[in-house]
């Protein structure tokens, strides 16, 4: 006997028969799927937030379909065994720090997660001296990719330009000679 499609697989099934045989009553019920889903931050040059997916109950019979949201819209099925799990991402080119949700719908589980990579928050220290010495901390979250500096003096001249890694300290050596009694 073939169960439909369209009914819910993990819904409880009662198969009976009474006739001249015998009577046989039979029920069954699959384990629903149990999603948990975690949301992550990847530091790099191709910085990107994932979601991984746990399935912590019984197997997943039929695919399910997700959509991942904030930004590039990504969509695809997921289908896990119990214990199984899978990694989906979505490349944050255009802003790492803002908020992404993981949508998930169906007779597996509905789930949804919503997730933000915590904002870097730099500080630039000065060391007085010959030459200047500017340090670059961060007191907030992860910071994601590479951010390009510019340094300029008072009068607007620029006297240094380059990358801030994402590994941080960062410490600029201002060029020799400068006048380390003007702001920058």
């Amino acid at each position: 006997i073939l169960v439909s499609t369209s009914d819910d697989p993990y819904a409880t099934y009662t198969f009976t028969s009474n006739g001249y045989a015998d009577n046989v009553t039979l029920g069954h019920t699959c384990t629903r799927p149990n999603l948990q889903i975690v949301g992550s931050c990847n530091v790099g040059a191709e910085a990107d937030v994932r979601f991984t997916v746990t399935n912590t109950g019984g197997n997943m019979l039929e695919p399910q379909a997700y959509t991942l949201t904030g930004g590039t819209v990504v969509n695809g099925t997921l289908q896990l065994a119990s214990g199984a799990s899978t990694t989906v991402s979505v490349n944050v080119n255009d802003n790492p720090y803002a908020p992404y949700t993981f949508t998930s719908n169906g007779f597996a589980d509905n789930v949804t997660i919503n997730f933000q990579c915590s904002q870097p928050s730099l500080n630039v220290a000065a060391t007085c001296g010959s030459p200047l010495v500017l340090t670059v901390s961060n007191a907030g979250g992860t910071l994601l990719e590479p951010e390009p500096y510019t340094v300029r003096d008072n009068f607007n001249v620029v006297v240094s330009t380059g990358t801030i890694p994402t590994t941080l300290p960062f410490v600029i050596t201002l060029p020799a000679g400068i006048n380390p009694y003007v702001q920058y």
